[in-house]
């Protein structure tokens, strides 16, 4: 099960570390982050963070203790790819530590994948009601035909969805919007 991190993203990464023989929570010493590509162009590379560069050998990249335990690190870099898996963990130097690790996947961001897509390529069926049909008004040609508004397809070759409209006679008629 991977969790998602957002393309782009540079956002501190943060593990808690425990000790192995006591369960405490390790406060000082060395405390490193590992980011590793499981696939990909980079697969089986670790991340450097310091010249943002994938390595082929384990790259530490030192952490800062913040509170009771809970150690961060603060990227100069986004290394997230759409698609790529990741292994994402942290060690104390000494490996007095309880291992701890995250299984992670690059994904866009949902605004981006949202505001972004090429509506021409979407060859999906679409929902009757979803964004997508409500921001075809917006852009896309519509018209008002025998009391019934009719929003046409990107290609302007079917419509995409209609409605019966109310009408008021004392108001300026709206009749569509062209190319």
């Amino acid at each position: 099960m991977y969790n998602h991190v957002e393309v782009g993203s540079a956002d501190p990464r943060g593990f808690s570390l425990v000790a192995r023989a006591s369960g405490a929570p390790i406060t000082a010493g060395t405390v490193n982050y590992y980011l590793l590509a499981l696939n990909g162009a980079n697969a089986g590379q670790w991340w450097r963070d310091s010249d943002q560069t994938w390595q082929n050998a384990e790259t530490a990249n030192p952490m800062t203790h913040r509170a009771d335990g809970h150690w961060t690190r603060t990227l100069a870099a986004s290394p997230w790819a759409d698609g790529i898996a990741y292994l994402e963990y942290a060690k104390e130097s000494g490996d007095l530590h309880i291992p701890v690790s995250r299984h992670l996947r690059g994904k866009p961001a949902v605004a981006l994948q949202v505001l972004l897509q090429d509506w021409t390529a979407i060859t999906a069926a679409v929902p009757a009601y979803c964004l997508l049909q409500a921001a075809r008004f917006l852009r896309n040609v519509w018209y008002v035909a025998a009391g019934v508004l009719r929003v046409r397809n990107e290609a302007n070759t079917a419509d995409s969805w209609s409605r019966p409209v109310q009408s008021d006679a004392g108001a300026a008629p709206i009749t569509g919007v062209g190319e």
